[in-house]
């Protein structure tokens, strides 16, 4: 998770983002298994992969945005 926050962070600062987007932490809520986990949205993305988090930031945050 950590790395995975990296990626976003950089993502953010990126598409200048930063302000527009709320970054929460929280534990597994008894999903553990389904790790690391995001949601946008309330969509819930589970088994987030840092090398395929890029492509699933663009699907969600660029797509709105255009």
């Amino acid at each position: 998770n950590n790395q995975n926050i990296e990626v976003i962070k950089e993502f953010l600062v990126k598409h200048d983002m930063k302000s527009s987007i709320e970054i929460r932490g929280q534990l597994c809520q008894n999903q553990c298994c389904k790790g690391p986990m995001l949601i946008i949205d309330g969509k819930e993305f589970g088994e987030v992969e840092t090398a395929s988090l890029p492509r699933l930031l663009e699907q969600t945050l660029l797509k709105k945005e255009n």
